[in-house]
């Protein structure tokens, strides 16, 4: 049974509790259970939170800015604009999530999955994005410039205007994502799979395409840079 009374702690379970606009700042929150409460305009910067349960609870506009969340479950939140810039957040699971201009400014989200989240316009410069799923995500606008990561999947994603310019996505994976108007200037995408990927419009100048597989499933020359094959 939720005790919605009780104070923050490892382990609380506050199921469908309504928390709205608190200060949680560090507060240690490990493994509590969240699931279904409301916690929109929450604080929880620097809070612990490895191992928290956060399914389906409304996160809009919550604060998480620095605060540890290592696989955290955040399946089907609603996190509309809320801000977890230098989170770390290593093997969480956004599946299902609504994150439209949600904030991962620096955050480390390795090996996070986000499979058919919402991230309109969400901002992810400069995050940590090793081994991420962003596979069937609508990401219309969304920025990632400067992100370090390899191996990060985008199959299928809606990238529409989306801009990567300086980011390290290399062995990434762009199979049938729409790239229209995508700006990927100074990226490196060597060795990525853009099979199938729709690109009209999309910008590769001075990007790296060094043995990437191309849209028409051929492999772009040893040493690409802006333009697949010469």
């Amino acid at each position: 049974m939720a005790e919605c009374e009780d104070p923050p702690a490892p382990r609380v379970n506050w199921f469908g509790c309504d928390k709205s606009g608190q200060d949680l700042s560090g507060a240690n929150l490990e493994h509590a259970v969240l699931i279904r409460a409301n916690l929109e305009n929450t604080n929880f910067s620097n809070a612990r939170m490895d191992f928290v349960d956060m399914d389906s609870a409304d996160l809009k506009h919550a604060i998480f800015t620095k605060a540890s969340m290592r696989n955290a479950n955040l399946v089907g939140v609603k996190a509309d604009a809320a801000d977890f810039s230098s989170a770390r957040m290593k093997a969480c699971s956004f599946s299902a999530a609504q994150l439209n201009k949600a904030v991962f400014k620096q955050a480390r989200l390795d090996d996070c999955r986000f499979y058919s989240a919402q991230l309109e316009g969400a901002d992810f410069t400069g995050a940590s994005l090793e081994k991420t799923s962003f596979e069937q995500t609508k990401m219309y606008g969304a920025i990632l410039d400067g992100v370090k990561a390899d191996q990060v999947s985008f199959k299928q994603a809606d990238l529409e205007t989306a801009s990567f310019k300086k980011a390290r996505l290399q062995k990434s994976r762009f199979d049938k994502a729409s790239l229209v108007d995508a700006n990927f200037t100074a990226a490196d995408i060597s060795k990525s799979w853009l099979a199938g990927a729709i690109i009209d419009g999309a910008v590769f100048d001075k990007t790296i395409l060094s043995d990437a597989n191309w849209v028409d499933y051929t492999r772009c020359r040893s040493g690409a840079v802006g333009v697949c094959r010469d």
